[in-house]
């Protein structure tokens, strides 16, 4: 299941082109860094982001 999990996710960046949206790597750099701002505000004192 996680192999055709992971071929798909490779067929994402021509998807993307395919509708007009040539910005993947941007788009997915910047979903991660709101995702790591987003995870930060709502940690714990003294907790340790999965991402670190």
């Amino acid at each position: 299941m996680i192999q055709g999990s992971l071929r798909v996710i490779d067929l994402l960046p021509g998807l993307m082109a395919y509708v007009g949206r040539t910005d993947y790597d941007e788009f997915c750099l910047n979903m991660m860094i709101r995702a790591t701002q987003y995870a930060k505000s709502k940690r714990m004192p003294g907790s340790r982001l999965p991402l670190q």
